[in-house]
């Protein structure tokens, strides 16, 4: 049984940080409904209550609400439109917080390296200095990334699909590379 519009809003106002209660609100007049489910907005309290821009809040997002589960998925204020994110979500974007691209094979080893590098992948080497560990994200160089694809399948984490699935998408157009989507369940990438 489908979710009422008062259901969705009740969980996105339980899901508001206790500590900005009063400060954040629902934006009700601003909720939109899908086939898929609601998209509600959550903003200054000061702006709901005036629509004043000077009050709004600035990287609040919105929260899309699952019709038929009520699950919750927040919509970074980074996302380009509601209808950008409904594309990303019937594809099954949204289905992990944590992506992992496996490359199963490869048919053309430059393009697949060039298509890879446009990713941006980073790893993580802690390094320790006045006892602060120090953990700064460094992009795979072309090298590391043809190294990784000797050994095959070859595993990066992506982290977020709102940041990598549209690129994810022209690659399914070409046939340089094979490769699977799947949960991260731990791993880290590695140089």
């Amino acid at each position: 049984m489908p979710i009422t519009l008062w259901q969705a809003l009740k969980s996105v106002t339980e899901k508001i940080d206790p500590n900005s209660m009063g400060l954040v609100s629902v934006d009700v007049e601003r909720v939109l409904y899908f086939d898929e489910g609601y998209v509600v907005p959550i903003n200054s309290k000061e702006y709901v209550d005036s629509r004043d821009d000077a009050k709004a809040l600035c990287g609040g997002g919105s929260y899309f609400v699952e019709l038929h589960t009520g699950k919750l998925i927040h919509i970074p204020s980074y996302v380009r439109g509601h209808e950008l994110f409904l594309t990303m979500y019937r594809l099954g974007y949204t289905k992990y917080d944590n992506w992992d691209l496996i490359v199963t094979s490869v048919r053309d080893v430059e393009q697949t390296i060039s298509m890879l590098d446009f990713l941006r992948m980073t790893y993580i080497i802690p390094e320790e200095e006045n006892g602060v560990v120090w953990k700064i994200p460094k992009k795979y160089s072309l090298e590391q990334i043809a190294k990784k694809l000797t050994d095959l399948p070859a595993s990066f984490n992506l982290g977020s699909a709102f940041v990598f699935w549209e690129k994810i998408e022209k690659f399914k157009k070409y046939e340089h590379f094979s490769f699977d989507l799947t949960e991260n369940e731990g791993y880290l990438n590695t140089p």
